[in-house]
């Protein structure tokens, strides 16, 4: 049975994203008439997996860095969206008191800052004073432990260098275990329609079409392409596999084609620099995710490329070398994780 389409959180992605590109076209801009500033040097953030954190530390964005340090408190939060937004709120205002506590903020300024939160988190939490100050001074304590300032990264202010709590051990996917149905599949009228949709978009890159040109288009074939290839990975008897890879399949898509890059990029011709960047950067920095959920990425692809191939988008040829180059970058790929999460 197809699933109901969230159109919510579609639109919600739809805002988010156009907002994101909007400042993507501007930042060429903005990084020239900050570098013709007196005395001011720009420091472009190199990749997550080049970023050298101190031992006992990995690298994590700022968006990471505050879902990292809101686990305590998620475990309280409602099933609903906006019991969820309480507690995040929760959980930003004290991670923004404890900075002006560090930066010698004014006593009457912390002190409002202070009962706020204590009246937010009463309210929320159902606590009493005693239990909601407990609660802030672990909080407190917690960001102090996770993030100590004096180990921060000073030119990257987006970054963040946290504690690493756990200690895991990290598997290569099994390839091995990994059987599945070794004839081709030939494309149906609806594997059909979803290659006519990727082509679409691929001309819209390559004429530079502008976002709002095709931010509605992009969405409608990220689901179907997502389906078509959940559908064949049943077919092939990877139905374990189905679920996840398709959702992962969405965070590619969403590189590929929403992101700016240097040059153009669609499915048929990703560079390999384009495939380093999306598995030693970009997975790292944007997704939040136990370790081996990580490691299920380069898997996702290479069949999403033997997808690709048998419902005949992409050259036997093509299909290959995409697959090889993957192949390649996995066993440092996996070196990486051991060096964030080990």
């Amino acid at each position: 049975m197809a699933k109901k389409k969230d159109t919510k959180s579609i639109q919600r992605r739809r805002a988010k994203s156009k907002q994101e590109t909007q400042k993507k076209r501007h930042l060429k801009l903005v990084k020239e008439k900050l570098k013709k500033e007196a005395g001011f040097h720009f420091h472009p953030t190199p990749p997550v997996a080049d970023m050298e954190a101190p031992s006992g530390f990995r690298a994590v964005s700022m968006a990471q860095a505050l879902i990292e340090y809101y686990k305590p408190l998620e475990q309280d939060a409602g099933d609903d969206l906006k019991s969820r937004n309480e507690v995040l709120g929760i959980s930003s205002a004290i991670w923004n008191y404890e900075i002006s506590q560090t930066e010698g903020a004014a006593e009457k300024e912390l002190e409002e800052l202070r009962k706020t939160i204590i009246t937010n988190i009463k309210a929320v939490f159902s606590m009493k004073d005693g239990e909601a100050n407990e609660l802030l001074r672990d909080m407190i304590q917690r960001k102090r432990h996770l993030f100590p300032e004096d180990i921060q990264p000073k030119h990257f202010r987006t970054m963040m260098f946290m504690r690493k709590e756990l200690s895991h051990l990290i598997a290569p996917f099994n390839y091995v275990g990994l059987s599945y149905r070794a004839e081709p599949i030939p494309p149906d009228r609806r594997d059909q329609s979803a290659i006519h949709k990727i082509k679409r978009m691929d001309q819209y890159i390559i004429d530079g079409a502008e976002y709002d040109e095709w931010e509605d288009f992009y969405f409608s074939m990220e689901e179907e392409v997502r389906g078509r290839y959940e559908k064949w990975l049943n077919e092939k008897g990877l139905t374990e596999f189905a679920q996840i890879f398709g959702s992962n399949l969405d965070m590619f898509l969403n590189f590929i084609y929403r992101y700016v890059h240097g040059a153009p990029a669609i499915l048929k011709s990703v560079a390999p620099e384009r495939f380093e960047e999306f598995l030693f950067d970009h997975l790292l920095r944007k997704l939040v995710a136990e370790p081996h959920e990580y490691v299920l990425f380069p898997p996702t692809l290479k069949l999403f490329y033997e997808f690709l191939l048998e419902k005949g988008y992409i050259a036997e040829l093509e299909s290959k070398d995409i697959i090889e180059t993957i192949d390649g970058m996995e066993p440092e790929f996996i070196d990486v994780l051991r060096e964030q999460f080990g």
